[in-house]
């Protein structure tokens, strides 16, 4: 799935963000499955990314995720095709993380092709919204330390690191970044607007299946290293 390969001339391009449907568990778990392989591949173990991938990414695993009512997703998409998701969870947070009501940004995906065409900014301005329509009180991800295009994507929305945790890829442990960025109740506070322009190349958010407080937290990775990078 690459959603098509948009045409960099035709400025600006259309992107729209939807909530996600039961129907969407096929190509959520494409998509999701796509953009992490091409992300992370060429970094880590064949073994350890097939496992990952195999656990985190499948139409009945997605259909699951998608009917829990703590989850959310949102897709983005041109011209009715998919380019990219995102997944927040209110869940419990890690210890590192002071808040009355987080929720998690799990994943934040875009496809290859459309890397650097705004698709991580709309999911993330969508994810900030969503997060104070419930309302929660700020958002946290988790994200690989070695995945420092993604780390300045965060911070550029204004995401602070308070912590770590482990995140563990296949039989790989790795360390994964806890990032918060706390929300203001007010809509206008200036928060849901990166700071400067930034290439998206490959920021991703790992995400995590597994609650806080295990032995890998990642941005919506089964707390083991995969789905919970987030990459715009």
């Amino acid at each position: 799935m690459d959603g098509g390969k948009p045409n960099r001339a035709m400025q600006p391009l259309h992107i729209t963000v939807r909530r996600a449907a039961r129907a969407d568990n096929h190509r959520i778990a494409t998509l999701g499955r796509q953009a992490f392989s091409d992300s992370f591949r060429a970094d880590n173990h064949p073994r350890d990314m097939a496992a990952y991938l195999d656990r985190s990414f499948g139409p009945d695993i997605q259909a699951a995720e998608l009917a829990e009512p703590s989850s959310c997703f949102l897709i983005a998409e041109a011209a009715d095709k998919p380019i990219g998701y995102a997944r927040m969870v209110e869940s419990p947070a890690p210890a590192c993380v002071n808040a009355s009501r987080p929720i998690n940004l799990q994943r934040l995906y875009a496809v290859r092709n459309w890397i650097g065409c705004g698709v991580g900014s709309a999911l993330m301005r969508a994810s900030i919204d969503e997060a104070r329509q419930r309302p929660c009180d700020g958002i946290w991800l988790g994200v690989w330390e070695k995945n420092h295009r993604a780390t300045r994507f965060y911070r550029r929305w204004g995401f602070s690191q308070v912590g770590t945790q482990p995140f563990l890829l296949g039989d790989d442990r790795q360390t994964d970044l806890v990032l918060w960025l706390p929300l203001a109740s007010s809509s206008g506070s200036g928060q849901d607007q990166p700071r400067q322009r930034f290439d998206e190349k490959r920021s991703v958010v790992r995400g995590d299946h597994r609650p806080a407080g295990t032995d890998g937290h990642r941005h919506h990775r089964t707390r083991k290293r995969g789905a919970g990078r987030t990459k715009p």
